[in-house]
């Protein structure tokens, strides 16, 4: 034999021996749609699994409620405002239909704690408490903005200041209820304010300026002015966190203290001299399933239903099914309305969080239509062996 016949039986036998391979693996399809559905499906419900659990601040309705028979809703209502010099000027009140004041929480909240009452069954004392905070549930608000902090130097070690430029998250009420922080040292603001000049560090912050964690008690100035670490909080950092810059550098302070010590710059026609609220954040009981959200928007001074001017979510179910069907069909249209708003960092990594839960969403469903598919498949398989092997053995009758 020639090398040119050699060459010429050595592709013939090796395209049969594909030939054989490839009828096999045709003959097996069923089977691989199978392990591709089921492959489909366990990374969906998987990753959605580590996605919902990564977002702890949006269940702690479930905290708040354990150990009591009562349910609870948390809520989030995002409001909008101005700023007259850029991201470090504080976010001011622009009118009633689309902005928060702090006039207006007080209003809120005496709207929601005369609804609590009316259906609590075992609260003596009515209404809110001496210090105007809730009783019987539980909210906060927030606003950022941003600042430079920095060290103050001891001229008896030689040391240098050091600064950064931060976020700036000011608050009022029991944030912390809302934001299930890691504590590394020490605790949050109070809830009842004794001290304007507390500010607590996050972690990236803290070994910026300090290289440890243990820092309490040591002094930073803000806004020309000095402030006590009370505390250095771990804020969450899986990839949904760090897409949405929850690794830099952020300190988190009293309303009243931006108040007291910022300017809002030159103030034009649009914006008053009052400072927005961004982010109002409440805990309700709720004996009747979704009603909370109904009370807190009737509280709200403005709002309505047919020209929501405020985005109120609930946070609690936030990623049901149908929840995030809601949000994200027809495409681009939350997104749309979304931009529209100067969203904090916690609500960013929310909302992505959305978008990444609808997506594994739509794998599960092709996950579950290829388990159809290769279930059909093997049952008109089996059924055309079984009539392949009836005709056989009448043949052999025949015979």
């Amino acid at each position: 034999m020639g090398f040119i016949d050699w060459i010429k039986q050595f592709f013939l036998e090796t395209g049969s021996s594909y030939k054989r391979g490839f009828k096999k693996l045709v003959f097996a399809a069923p089977f691989w749609v199978i392990l591709i559905s089921i492959v489909l499906l366990c990374v969906g419900f998987i990753q959605i699994g580590i996605l919902k659990q990564n977002r702890k601040d949006q269940n702690m309705a479930d905290y708040w409620q354990q150990g009591s028979n009562m349910e609870y809703r948390e809520m989030s209502v995002f409001a909008r405002g101005a700023r007259s010099g850029g991201e470090t000027t504080p976010l001011m009140y622009v009118d009633q239909t689309v902005s928060l004041k702090k006039a207006d929480i007080v209003l809120v909240r005496t709207a929601l704690q005369t609804i609590v009452d009316s259906g609590s069954q075992v609260q003596k004392d009515k209404g809110l408490d001496k210090e105007g905070n809730p009783v019987g549930w539980e909210d906060c608000y927030s606003s950022t903005i941003k600042s430079n902090v920095a060290t103050i130097a001891d001229s008896s070690e030689n040391e240098i200041s050091v600064n950064a430029d931060c976020e700036i998250v000011a608050v009022g009420g029991n944030y912390q209820i809302f934001h299930p922080f890691r504590y590394l040292s020490g605790g949050f603001l109070p809830e009842v304010c004794t001290d304007a000049n507390q500010i607590v560090l996050n972690d990236v912050l803290a070994w910026r300026f300090f290289n440890s964690d243990d820092v309490i008690g040591s002094k930073v100035t803000l806004w020309g002015q000095t402030f006590t670490v009370i505390g250095v909080v771990s804020e969450p950092s899986s990839s949904i966190d760090k897409k949405v810059d929850t690794t830099t550098p952020r300190a988190y302070v009293y309303f009243s203290a931006m108040e007291k010590y910022t300017v809002s710059g030159d103030e034009s026609e649009d914006i008053s001299s009052e400072y927005a609220i961004q982010c109002y954040q409440a805990m309700l009981p709720e004996i009747v399933k979704g009603v909370a959200v109904n009370d807190l928007k009737t509280a709200l001074p403005t709002y309505t239903e047919t020209n929501p001017q405020m985005y109120v979510v609930s946070n609690t179910d936030r990623y049901g099914v149908l929840r995030i069907w809601d949000d994200m069909v027809p495409l681009g249209e939350k997104a749309g309305i979304l931009s529209n708003y100067e969203l904090p960092y916690w609500e960013r990594a929310a909302w992505l969080t959305t978008q990444y839960i609808f997506a594994y969403i739509v794998v599960i469903t092709l996950g579950f239509i290829l388990l159809f598919i290769g279930i059909i498949m093997i049952v008109m398989h089996f059924k055309k062996i079984d009539k392949t092997e009836l005709q056989h053995s009448d043949s052999q009758i025949e015979m």
